[in-house]
């Protein structure tokens, strides 16, 4: 079944906040330890900001040691993701720059 971009990203929020109250870790203790104001947390999790890559990463390493368990379940919840890519792209024959 396909869904929307909007769809699956919702999906991913639908994760991060399910994780977040599993750890029992209010907005405003995941904001403190993240750094930013509450507020923040509120509207990614409302939809109303968009997360950037690296704020996506540090919510999973603060909501658990080992975000793998966490990414899994994303991945779980959003098989259209990978439905809509058909083949990896060639390699360049270049190893990425670090």
């Amino acid at each position: 079944m396909k869904r929307s971009p909007r769809a699956e990203y919702q999906a991913i929020l639908d994760c991060l906040i399910t994780w977040r109250k599993r750890a029992n870790i209010t907005q405003q203790r995941l904001a403190a330890h993240l750094g930013m104001p509450q507020s923040i947390i509120s509207k990614v999790e409302r939809g109303k900001r968009r997360l950037e890559v690296v704020e996506f990463l540090r919510i999973l390493y603060a909501l658990a040691p080992d975000p793998r368990p966490i990414l899994e379940e994303i991945l779980r919840a959003t098989p259209s993701l990978r439905a809509r890519t058909r083949r990896r792209p060639a390699a360049s024959g270049k190893a990425p720059k670090p």
